[in-house]
């Protein structure tokens, strides 16, 4: 019988002895395992008996962590073959949309065509007319003259007969259909843009993540596949992006631009962009102002919805404006009366034709309110329902469409995690001090305290403390790569470090400090502040450099500012001053040819 585990050996005058000794003898040229013949060959070598030798190696190894490393691999193998499966059946799913939707296209275009160019249709009745019209040649007349079904001669007038117009082949068109399509086209437009963009993300996110795990000179296979930084996207975003441009007659022109304020600001690019030759300029144009018509009151909170609309909160009343409307007093299109005072506002959209407006209230609940249409907007829900999320008092909300969550702190002094779909609480945590300043990024919470944020991470569920702030923290703002805390008279501006560490970059004073927001697309804070002086204004600063803010305007703009970014549309500013004066700023890129 075959001993466990030894193999036979190969050559056929050995009569298949069993391979149980091993040569190891370092000088030996030919180390292998031998059977007893073999040995002959290997008498001036070291040899071994199998077993032996396996001992000798399993000694040497540290078998402890064995059993863990095992389960890692397997699990890490599941997860790659999982994200594969899901890529094989995506791309399976997709091709076959798009397929179906190209065939959809390719059969409607096939009807027009053959509707518009029948011999009995309207369409091409006109178009040999047109034709004749501008060209009276004897082939346009012929195809003219084909059109007449019969001639009727009278001794006192000529007259003729053209072919009847087949009903059928005319297209059951209405505006309304058109238009239907139209939004159905935007909307289709608007979750691909989106749709790339999240997909662009997640990328880079699993880019940085399989990298982090097989370092680029293991994962390269001998150059049979090109390394991550190498592979070059085979569709540019921005060819795609300009195919989905439509061209809209209802959109308003371009207004003149103002004089008053026209404001350039230096931007520093990032030092691996490669340096331009010219400097880059962002300049700030005042577009229009008006008087939006609030009862005497001031907004408390105000967003951008599209490049059209803006809404926002003032005590117990939601309003909703048309800003492209040349009215110099704006009427609020949407105005929404509740019986306690609104505390917050949040607002995203799903795409350009749909969106969500979360209010808060001092009762301690909250509403949810869905918008429909771009520049004629118009509310679907009205405050029909709402949901009690805290008690009484002062409560405030944030919004991650991402993870479909809504985050909330109110009077308990308990941050909550709430599932948008469902309006189910899905995590909390205790806080030891009321909340003065609340922000979502990153998957973290900051929560603003005396002296400190704590930063509540969603990833690992771990709370950790940013110190040493010397005030309070009146507001917290984030960007890719930076953490910003609002203080009574100055602005932390901190760096974001791996393992959610953050180092202070920057401590900025500024007087009392009124408003503050951040420009993402471009290293700006947008500042209202009383200096030293006691002068009120609007400063726009550029935390790259050591220069004070730029004043925008020698006004306070109170504690509301919206900013609109969208690279395709335009990026927008705009500022309510105490007494509802609205000013919209234009932001735009230029090279600066003065240098």
């Amino acid at each position: 019988m075959k001993p466990h585990n030894y193999s036979s050996c190969e050559l056929p005058e050995h009569e298949s002895e069993f391979l149980n000794i091993v040569c190891i003898d370092y000088q030996c040229k030919n180390r292998r395992l031998l059977c007893s013949y073999c040995q002959q060959d290997h008498q001036n070598c070291k040899i071994i008996p199998l077993n032996r030798f396996i001992k000798m190696f399993k000694d040497q190894i540290d078998t402890k962590n064995l059993e863990p490393l095992k389960q890692q691999n397997l699990e890490l193998s599941l997860h790659l073959d999982a994200m594969e499966a899901t890529l094989n059946e995506s791309q399976k799913f997709f091709n076959n949309i798009f397929y179906q939707i190209k065939q959809a296209i390719h059969h409607a275009k096939q009807s027009l065509n053959q509707m518009t160019h029948s011999d009995s249709s309207l369409l091409n009745y006109c178009f040999i007319l047109q034709q004749f019209e501008s060209e009276p040649s004897h082939n346009n007349f012929t195809s003219l003259v084909s059109q007449i079904e019969s001639f009727m001669p009278n001794p006192d007038s000529f007259s003729f007969t053209i072919k009847k117009i087949d009903p059928s082949q005319q297209l059951p068109l209405s505006d309304e259909a058109i238009t239907n399509l139209k939004i159905d086209v935007s909307q289709f437009q608007s979750a691909t843009k989106k749709f790339i963009k999240i997909f662009q993300q997640l990328h880079g996110t699993l880019q940085k993540s399989i990298s982090s795990l097989f370092p680029q000179d293991l994962s390269e296979l001998e150059n049979d596949i090109q390394p991550f930084n190498n592979v070059q996207t085979i569709i540019n975003e921005e060819q795609v992006l300009q195919l989905m441009q439509i061209q809209d007659d209802s959109m308003p022109k371009q207004l003149q631009q103002s004089t008053i304020s026209n404001i350039p600001l230096k931007i520093v690019p990032p030092q691996n962009d490669i340096q331009q030759e010219k400097e880059t300029i962002l300049v700030f144009s005042e577009e229009k102002q008006f008087q939006l018509i609030l009862g005497g009151q001031t907004f408390t909170k105000m967003v951008y919805m599209n490049q059209y609309m803006i809404c926002g909160i003032v005590g117990s009343k939601f309003y909703m404006f048309d800003i492209s409307s040349k009215d110099q007093n704006l009427q609020g299109i949407v105005t929404i009366q509740n019986d306690a005072e609104f505390t917050d506002l949040a607002y995203f959209n799903t795409y350009e034709q749909l969106g969500y407006i979360y209010l808060a209230s001092k009762k301690g609940n909250i509403f949810k309110l869905i918008t429909e249409g771009e520049k004629n907007m118009k509310i679907k829900e009205v405050l029909s329902r709402s949901h009690s999320i805290d008690k009484p008092g002062f409560l405030q909300i944030q919004v991650s469409p991402e993870e479909e969550q809504l985050y909330s702190i109110g009077e308990e002094m308990i941050a909550k995690v709430w599932c948008l779909q469902t309006m189910r609480e899905v995590k909390r945590v205790q806080l030891q001090e009321p909340a003065t300043a609340f922000h979502v990024d990153w998957k973290c919470l900051f929560i603003g305290g005396n002296n400190q944020i704590h930063i509540w991470n969603q990833t690992m569920g771990d709370i950790t403390k940013l110190e040493g702030l010397e005030q309070r923290a009146n507001k917290i703002l984030t960007n890719e790569s930076k953490l910003f805390v609002g203080l009574a008279d100055k602005i932390k501006i901190y760096d974001k470090k791996e393992e959610g560490e953050f180092l202070l970059f920057k401590d900025v004073s500024f007087g009392q400090i009124c408003m503050l927001q951040i420009i993402k697309s471009w290293p700006i804070l947008v500042i209202s502040y009383v200096d030293v002086k006691q002068v009120e204004q609007v400063g726009l600063y550029d935390f790259t450099e050591t220069k004070p803010p730029q004043p925008l305007m020698e006004q306070s703009a109170s504690s509301c500012c919206a900013i609109y970014e969208e690279q395709e549309i335009g990026n927008y500013l705009a500022l309510v001053q105490k007494m509802g004066l609205c000013l919209i700023y234009k932001m735009e890129q230029e090279v600066n040819n003065d240098i």
